[in-house]
C-alpha cells in the first residue's frame, strides 16, 4: 500500500506564514521579560558594585525597561538608564568635567554637605544661608556671624577627571548568555507548538 506525501509551495508558504507571527509574538514576550530581569540585575547587583554611593536614588530609579517595539521583521527591547540625568554618562564611562558658566567648578566641601554627601546649597546661595563669603586659597570661604575663623565651603577647580564607574554595561555582560538562552528556548517552544 503506497503512501504519497506531497509538499507544495503553497503548503510551505502557509507554514512560514504561521511561523513568523508565532516567533515574533514569542520574541516580544520573552524580550519584555528579559528587559525586566536585566533592570533588576543592574539595580540590585552591578549598580551597588560600581562604587557609586546612593544619595538620592535618582540613578537607580532611572534604570527601567523600555517599550518593546515591533518592526516588520524585528522585535527590539531596550533597557534605559540615566534619562534626564546629566551625570549618568560620566559615571558609566568616566571623563573630564569642565565649567560651563564660569572659570571654575565649585566642589562642595563638608561644611555645606548633608550626611548623604549632597550640597545643601550652591555658592550663589551661600549668603542667603547666612554665610559672608570670600575667595582665598583656591576656595570659597565663609564666615557666619560670631565665627572666629572662616570655613572652607567650596573648592574651586578648573576641571575634574572622573573615573569610570560602570554600572550598566557590566549588568548587560553578566546576563548575555542567560538572555540568549531564554530567547532560544522561547522561540523553540513557539515553533514546536505549530
Amino acid at each position: 500500500m503506497p503512501l504519497d506525501i506531497t509538499v507544495t509551495e503553497n503548503t510551505i508558504a502557509a507554514k512560514i506564514n504561521l511561523i513568523t507571527p508565532a516567533v515574533m509574538n514569542a520574541a516580544a514576550r520573552e524580550i519584555s521579560l528579559v528587559t525586566i530581569m536585566l533592570v533588576g540585575h543592574i539595580k540590585s547587583v552591578t549598580l551597588p558594585k560600581s562604587g557609586l554611593e546612593r544619595r538620592t536614588g535618582a540613578l537607580s530609579r532611572s534604570i527601567v525597561p523600555g517599550k518593546v517595539e515591533r518592526g516588520a521583521a524585528s522585535v527590539t527591547g531596550r533597557v534605559l538608564a540615566g534619562q534626564g540625568l546629566p551625570y549618568a554618562r560620566i559615571h558609566e564611562y568616566g571623563g573630564e568635567i569642565k565649567p560651563v558658566h564660569g572659570q571654575f567648578l565649585a566642589i562642595p566641601l563638608d561644611a555645606v554637605k548633608t550626611q548623604a554627601g549632597v550640597a545643601r546649597f550652591g555658592p550663589r546661595q551661600a549668603e542667603s544661608q547666612g554665610w559672608k563669603t570670600f575667595f582665598a586659597g583656591g576656595a570659597i570661604m565663609g564666615k557666619q556671624p560670631g565665627d572666629a575663623e572662616a570655613t572652607p565651603l567650596f573648592a574651586l577647580k578648573r576641571s575634574v577627571t572622573m573615573p569610570a564607574r560602570p554600572y550598566f554595561a557590566p549588568g548587560i555582560r553578566d546576563k548575555k548568555t542567560e538572555v540568549q538562552n531564554a530567547l532560544a528556548r522561547a522561540l523553540g517552544a513557539a515553533i514546536e507548538k505549530l
